[in-house]
């Protein structure tokens, strides 16, 4: 016992002597500390309190520079500076590629896009004419060179009956050939030819193929094709459908002034079982020819257009299709290729065809556009109208020479 006494009584530490490991040479308070032992001087240092070490970023300690060091930063911070705009340009620059480039794809598609249809059209061509190619090679009759290959034969004497006996056999098959390839032609002949299918002109489109409103065809101009009504029966027949929301502008001539021309809206709206069909003319939009026929639209207009003129200046027939343009092969197109379309049960499907040259007008033409019931141009170059023209100028003449002789005779 006296011995652990003994060692823990060296073992013992004492603070002073542990706080002279960590005071500078020189200190006046190193003097003033009395001297340690050896125990205590290897316990000391493990014992001693560890003392913080100073940061650079301690707000005690602000380096100081100098002014050739913050000259060299500023050289590096307007390097840095010129380099990121010089990113930002190029950033710049680059989305402006990307969006040139994302036009480009979109045109090539748009492109891509007709070319495809074009070549399905030269391929159907092709065909149509590989297989009217093929019917006449076949309807052609055989040939008739086994008679001229018997030539040489007659030159054997007469007294050779054997020799005279085949050509007698070769001209009958040769006949009866003739025959049935004759009778072919014509049981061909008899059978009814597909209608050829009409041409289109093309329209524009955005970049997922819809059409882009109005399209201008002519003196008609279309603004909405509508939406397909497949449930009911009266909204299509055999030869055409009737989209609820078809709307369409035509110039024709005025119910004030016959001579003038006038825009008239025509337009298709849901009526329940049958559509309903308007025509308004936008000069006078208080009269409205309506009814569940366009044909009979089309006649009341022109029967009031007659009454008003005072001569039968055109034909009171009605010809609701072409007027309200749902007959127009282009738009005819359009409606086809609609949603629901499937399910008209009575429409008979029509074969539409672009066309590869158009005239110098870019408009393809269409015979209702020659119809004077239709077109204004055809009525201007309508005899009647031209009667009625003539009339309306003498009728004017007149009145202002009594208008200059009144004039005078007051003077």
């Amino acid at each position: 016992m006296h011995q652990q006494q003994q060692l823990s009584g060296a073992n013992a530490v004492n603070p002073a002597v542990a706080m002279q490991q960590y005071l500078p040479m020189g200190d006046p308070q190193q003097q003033q500390q009395p001297k340690q032992t050896p125990a205590e001087q290897q316990v000391s240092p493990l014992l001693a309190a560890p003392q913080p070490l100073a940061s650079p970023m301690s707000t005690n300690h602000v380096p100081q520079y100098s002014p050739e060091t913050n000259a060299k930063y500023k050289l590096k911070y307007k390097r840095l500076r010129k380099v990121v705009k010089q990113v930002m340009f190029l950033n710049a620059a680059l989305c402006d590629e990307v969006v040139k480039a994302e036009e480009r794809v979109i045109r090539s598609r748009e492109e891509r896009r007709f070319l495809l249809k074009k070549l399905f059209q030269y391929q159907t061509l092709s065909d149509a004419t590989s297989r009217v190619g093929g019917g006449h090679s076949r309807a052609k009759p055989p040939s008739i060179s086994p008679i001229f290959n018997s030539g040489p034969s007659s030159v054997t004497p007469q007294g050779m009956l054997g020799s005279d006996t085949p050509k007698v056999k070769v001209k009958k098959e040769v006949k009866k050939k003739e025959v049935n390839s004759t009778e072919v032609t014509k049981g061909k002949s008899k059978k009814p030819k597909p209608p050829a299918p009409k041409l289109i002109q093309p329209i524009p489109s955005d970049s997922s193929g819809r059409p882009i409103f109005p399209i201008e065809l002519g003196t008609l101009t279309v603004y909405s094709i509508g939406e397909v009504v497949c449930d009911r029966a009266g909204y299509h027949s055999n030869d055409y459908i009737y989209p609820v929301g078809f709307c369409t502008t035509r110039l024709y001539a005025s119910l004030d002034d016959p001579l003038k021309q006038c825009i008239y809206t025509c337009k298709i709206t849901d009526n329940g079982p049958k559509p309903k069909f308007e025509i308004c003319p936008d000069d006078n939009p208080s009269v409205v020819f309506a009814s569940d026929s366009a044909s009979e639209c089309h006649r009341m207009l022109l029967e009031r257009i007659r009454r008003i003129s005072g001569v039968d200046l055109v034909e009171a027939k009605g010809k609701g299709p072409d007027f309200f343009g749902f007959s127009h092969p282009t738009i005819q197109n359009l409606i086809q290729n609609c949603p629901g379309v499937k399910k008209c049960i009575s429409y008979h499907w029509v074969k539409f065809e672009l066309c590869k040259m158009l005239p110098e007008s870019g408009e393809l033409t269409v015979p209702s556009e020659n119809d004077a019931s239709i077109s204004f141009e055809a009525l201007k170059k309508s005899p009647m109208f031209r009667q009625l023209v003539s009339q309306r100028e003498q009728h004017e003449g007149a009145e202002s020479s009594a208008h200059l002789r009144s004039l005078l005779s007051k003077h």
